[in-house]
């Protein structure tokens, strides 16, 4: 009984970790970076910022997110050698994303 009281306490003790996990993806369409950002239990990151950054760190631009947890950002030829896309909110949440050369290529195309 103590072990199952044990194991059930464990389990609710990280259960809050669980539901705030940020999760980004990024991809590049139309010309556009496309950066969708939502918490684990499916609600939009609404507060914070999204870096663009080269592989050295250089940011080449910050901009804040979309309420909507949807962020759309014009391609700059900057971005040619590929980049980071870091997403912080404002709960102090961060998650990356990287883009690949041919993963901006193809949003020319």
């Amino acid at each position: 009984m103590i072990r199952g009281f044990l194991f059930l306490t464990a389990l609710m003790a990280t259960m809050p970790a669980f539901a705030h996990r940020l999760v980004i993806y990024a991809y590049a369409e139309a010309g556009e970076v496309i950066v969708e950002a939502r918490f684990s239990n499916e609600r939009p990151a609404q507060i914070g910022t999204i870096k663009v950054a080269l592989e050295d760190e250089t940011v080449l631009m910050e901009v804040p997110l979309d309420p909507s947890g949807e962020t759309r950002i014009a391609i700059d030829a900057a971005f040619s050698p590929g980049v980071i896309v870091t997403v912080e909110t404002s709960e102090g949440h961060e998650d990356y994303w990287v883009l690949t050369p041919d993963d901006l290529k193809e949003a020319e195309e």
